[in-house]
């Protein structure tokens, strides 16, 4: 288990279960963590080193997807509000390996999109199916950061004449990449924060992803 500072108000925490990822964004002592971790023990080490080593209070926890390997720490912060997209039970109840008691009712609840201004840092909320139904992506223009949870997945290339499925309205992901030079990910798969290193084409010769090896 480790920390990562990405930038001013930014922390990366990254598990031993599946390298799931939590990111931490603050406004003060006020945290906003998108995604918390894969399991209990990794958990309770996010709610440790935030709450009692860096006396941070996590107000709202929102999710990328509502697999259990995303939402290990909802429980641990029973007053933070919980944001998910309106799919978010057909992911859960769908899943292999459910774990009933990482599950807390969201609060709040969107449908295509929705942007969150947390501190000095402006996240934006897009539905961006692939893996699950209810999956989002998390473009925070403010930190050069996109939270791409696990619609990147493995060593693959997209190769389209147009917009992908995973387009933003008429921005496809390519320009977005383009746009951006950090990704957050499964640890596992691009040691959770790649730098990008080449240029990337456009959306009509395809789309490389991010050397996960800098």
């Amino acid at each position: 288990m480790r920390f990562e500072d990405l930038g001013p108000g930014v922390l990366m925490f990254v598990g031993d279960e599946y390298e799931s990822v939590a990111t931490a964004f603050l406004d003060g002592n006020d945290v906003l963590l998108v995604d918390s971790l894969g399991s209990a023990e990794d958990a309770r080490w996010l709610h440790r080193v935030l709450c009692a080593d860096m006396g941070k209070t996590v107000r709202a926890v929102a999710a990328t997807h509502f697999m259990s390997d995303h939402i290990a720490g909802m429980p641990l912060f029973p007053d933070a509000l919980i944001i998910a997209h309106r799919h978010h039970r057909h992911t859960f109840l769908s899943q292999n390996r459910r774990v009933d008691e990482f599950y807390r009712e969201p609060q709040v609840v969107f449908d295509s999109a929705m942007t969150i201004r947390w501190g000095q840092h402006e996240l934006r909320f897009w539905h961006n199916p692939g893996k699950t139904m209810d999956h989002v992506s998390v473009d925070v223009p403010t930190a050069d950061l996109v939270c791409a949870g696990d619609n990147i997945v493995g060593n693959i290339v997209y190769l389209s004449g147009g917009p992908r499925a995973d387009s933003h309205g008429d921005r496809p992901d390519a320009a977005i990449r383009q746009e951006r030079g950090h990704w957050r990910a499964h640890g596992q798969v691009f040691r959770c924060h790649a730098r990008q290193r080449d240029p990337l084409p456009g959306p009509a010769t395809g789309c490389r992803y991010p050397n996960p090896h800098p």
